[in-house]
């Protein structure tokens, strides 16, 4: 009798190996959950964006957001303190004598040397 070759083709629905997949993954995490959630969180919290960075994913987002508010901090302090800012503002032109003759001079000496000019201002303490 002559060897042949006997061929099995079995077909197993995709869905069913899917479904084994998943349960085997579930079984292997359900063993030791705790220990899984923490090298999860671990893994998490100590990721760097890149390979170039110092700062964990983590770092940079709590940096952005004390960031942030620093700066609505600093908005809401100077629309609060706008009146008195301009106040003081105001109050040091005011006092400082010459300034338009200064400026003047500056630019006529400047347009008389060139076509453009530019005004240094430094007011005298």
């Amino acid at each position: 009798m002559a060897k042949e070759d006997v061929k099995a083709c079995v077909s197993v629905p995709r869905e069913y190996v899917e479904e084994q997949i998943r349960l085997a993954i579930m079984q292997a995490l359900s063993k030791d959950t705790e220990a899984v959630v923490k090298a999860l969180v671990d893994s998490a919290l100590s990721t760097k964006k890149d390979s170039y960075s110092k700062e964990t994913v983590l770092q940079v987002a709590y940096n952005n957001m004390v960031r942030e508010a620093a700066v609505e901090a600093l908005k809401d302090w100077i629309a609060e303190t706008q009146p008195v800012i301009k106040a003081a503002v105001l109050k040091k032109i005011r006092a400082t004598t010459g300034l338009a003759e200064e400026l003047a001079s500056q630019l006529t000496k400047g347009l008389s040397q060139d076509f453009s000019a530019r005004v240094y201002w430094k007011p005298e303490e």
